[in-house]
């Protein structure tokens, strides 16, 4: 009955582990891509002035980074 009770404590915590590490590691890569899907909008607010090439290219790469979030999500969630 003891071992079997401190195994259930010890899946319990590895469970919980493992359920923190996801979400902090979901939460890292959310934060890192808005990070940069801000820096590439803000290069696209400043290329509006400039070149239509340039401004294809940002909203490319900023569906690129939405896309990976999205599907980085919905994989953890």
């Amino acid at each position: 009955m003891q071992i079997k009770k401190c195994n259930t404590i010890v899946n319990y915590i590895e469970l919980r582990y493992e359920i923190y590490y996801k979400v902090k590691l979901t939460m890292h890569f959310m934060q890192k891509s808005w990070q940069y899907l801000f820096i590439v909008m803000c290069y696209l607010v400043d290329l509006a002035k400039h070149d239509i090439s340039s401004i294809i290219f940002c909203v490319l790469l900023s569906l690129i980074i939405l896309q990976n979030l999205i599907l980085y999500t919905h994989h953890f969630a």
